[in-house]
């Protein structure tokens, strides 16, 4: 029947997401809350381990806290400060349909305490994909970098602490 019920299949490359928020602080702080360098990264403050990958300049190892299986590797590929911070992710073991990100952060000032900060995210899936196994991991990516800028405008504003509480009543 000429593929009648043959499934629909997704489109292969790079999928974007972008996602703008206004914060009440500084751009100083929410650029330091992301430089992989700094010792005021997001991650550091609420308690995970950053650190350089050995013999490999600007590429960096995160492991979070109870998640024990999983690194995170990242590879810092713009740093230009206030302005805009880019890096790869590539997660080892790989989990679930991605196959590798690449985030984006760009800084605006909009005041003395008040800056918007856009993050454009850019995932590769495997190809072949059904297309309903494409749309639900583009929801989860998408739900995902959402709920990343809420506790990143959290974190910035209130600090790491109202971003642990709110882990804790999301995690157990």
């Amino acid at each position: 029947m000429f593929g009648l019920f043959k499934p629909k299949m997704a489109p292969d490359g790079p999928v974007e997401f972008r996602l703008p928020l206004e914060v009440d602080a500084p751009v100083e702080r929410l650029y330091a809350l992301i430089d992989w360098d700094s010792p005021n990264n997001a991650k550091r403050e609420l308690g995970h381990h950053v650190e350089p990958l050995a013999g490999r300049p600007g590429e960096y190892l995160l492991l979070f806290n109870g998640l024990d299986d999983l690194r995170f590797e990242f590879g810092v590929t713009e740093a230009k400060p206030c302005e805009a911070y880019e890096f790869n992710c590539e997660i080892i073991p790989p989990v679930g349909l991605r196959e590798h990100s690449i985030e984006r952060y760009e800084f605006e000032a909009l005041g003395p305490d008040r800056c918007r900060v856009t993050l454009l995210t850019t995932v590769k899936f495997k190809d072949g994909l059904r297309m309903k196994d494409f749309t639900a991991e583009l929801h989860r990516m998408a739900q995902a970098s959402a709920d990343a800028m809420v506790k990143f405008k959290l974190h910035a504003e209130q600090g790491a602490q109202a971003v642990r509480t709110i882990e804790q009543r999301q995690f157990g």
